[in-house]
């Protein structure tokens, strides 16, 4: 392990479900069955939560390196861009998937970055700039 945080971003099915634990009740008649099964499922419920705690702790952790991750790749210029967003602060910093939307957006957001008149300009120059190579065919 070179101990690139990369490589510890593997989130297995059972991390990616982050619902609460929910306790069993008994259905049994007899009550000696049902106060055995009570403590029973009182004991799975009370190890249950220990490992949603344990979940929820790492899967932060996880979400911290691959936000670390997905920052350290941007240029300075860019995180600029994206903390000038109106959201930053209150949806984009904590949350990796709308830092990635917010990057995808800023990265192939050609309209943000240029004036209309001149996207429409780039266009007409492209489109009457397109020619064919000697070997390449019509169709």
């Amino acid at each position: 392990m070179s101990g690139c945080p990369e490589e510890d971003m593997d989130f297995t099915e059972e991390e990616a479900d982050m619902g609460e634990p929910q306790r069993r009740t008994s259905t049994a008649i007899d009550p000696d069955t049902k106060a055995l099964e009570e403590a029973e499922y009182d004991a799975s419920f009370k190890a249950a939560i220990a490992q949603n705690v344990k979940d929820e702790a790492a899967y932060k952790e996880k979400m911290g390196k691959v936000i670390a991750v997905l920052w350290s790749q941007c240029t300075r210029e860019f995180q600029i861009k994206i903390e000038e967003q109106a959201d930053y602060k209150t949806h984009i910093k904590d949350d990796a998937i709308a830092l990635m939307n917010a990057i995808a957006e800023h990265a192939m957001g050609y309209g943000k970055s240029k004036f209309k008149l001149e996207i429409v300009g780039d266009a007409i120059r492209n489109l009457f700039m397109i020619r064919h190579e000697e070997e390449e065919e019509l169709i």
